[in-house]
């Protein structure tokens, strides 16, 4: 759906890129109800929080948003923003699917998150610790294949093979919010994986924009 709000406000209406940009970030939020936004924002608040594992869990329980909460939201959403942008403008200038680019980072924001599942160990509470519970290596190595298999599909028509890189940045993504999670909380709850979505996505768009940025720069 994001994709095609995408191809229709570039195509058909011709707008900004920033603003399809800023547009199509909203509606992924939008559709996922801001539950993973905001378990980013509480898992700011956490970590930036002085204290033990236990007094760092217990803020980020609170329903008050605090500086590390609402500046982890503004760093990632703004370069979230920005990733997009760039990238649309890229499609442009070397023909890449504007839709294969949306997609391939939104799997990589899932796999952002599996991947989160599989390096962590879960909380006593929450639903996350179901998630994490249920996350087994033959589960992961699945769905990694599978997504995988849809991102060299979907990129079969293009020379940089970006859904592979797309998925490589959301794993690192997620395995970088497990690392983050496992050094300030020791476990991982349902605000950890939320971040791992939003990480996911953000460093699967950013992943995509080197290695196009770098063929680019060979092709001029």
């Amino acid at each position: 759906l994001a994709a095609i709000i995408a191809f229709i406000l570039a195509r058909l209406i011709h707008f900004d890129a920033l603003l399809i940009a800023t547009i199509v970030y909203g509606f992924l939020l939008l559709i996922n109800g801001f539950n993973h936004f905001d378990g980013l924002m509480d898992f700011g608040d956490g970590v930036m929080v002085h204290g033990d594992p236990q007094k760092k869990l217990s803020i980020m329980k609170d329903p008050m948003t605090g500086v590390g909460g609402i500046s982890t939201g503004f760093i990632v959403g703004t370069i979230t923003i920005a990733a997009f942008s760039s990238l649309i403008k890229y499609a442009y200038a070397v023909d890449i699917n504007l839709i294969l680019l949306i997609i391939i980072a939104e799997i990589g924001a899932k796999i952002g998150l599996t991947t989160c599942c599989i390096c962590s160990s879960p909380s006593n509470e929450g639903i996350g610790k179901f998630f994490i519970e249920n996350m087994n290596l033959t589960n992961y190595l699945t769905g990694l294949i599978i997504c995988w298999i849809i991102a060299a599909a979907l990129s079969i028509t293009t020379a940089f093979h970006i859904g592979i890189i797309g998925i490589i940045g959301g794993a690192f993504g997620g395995a970088l919010t497990a690392l983050i999670a496992k050094k300030h909380l020791k476990v991982a709850n349902g605000d950890v994986l939320g971040t791992s979505n939003e990480l996911g996505r953000l460093f699967s768009l950013l992943a995509m924009l080197v290695l196009i940025s770098i063929n680019f720069s060979a092709l001029i």
